[in-house]
């Protein structure tokens, strides 16, 4: 168990009640100008999918 307490969790500091959605908005911010990957969860757009409510989609990328 020690050698998990070493590890980096980066969203550890937002899971808890303390952290509202403006700071979670603007960590998310900070993260994309360092060039990291940011999720974003949505409500699924197809609702034929009943097993999937929600789907993660990946910030700052462009599709073509």
């Amino acid at each position: 168990m020690s050698e998990n307490l070493h590890k980096r969790c980066s969203s550890m500091r937002t899971r808890g009640f303390s952290v509202g959605a403006a700071e979670k908005l603007l960590n998310k911010l900070y993260a994309l100008g360092k060039g990291k990957k940011v999720m974003e969860t949505i409500p699924n757009p197809n609702p034929a999918q009943t097993n999937k409510p929600f789907i993660r989609i990946q910030k700052g990328r462009k599709y073509k």
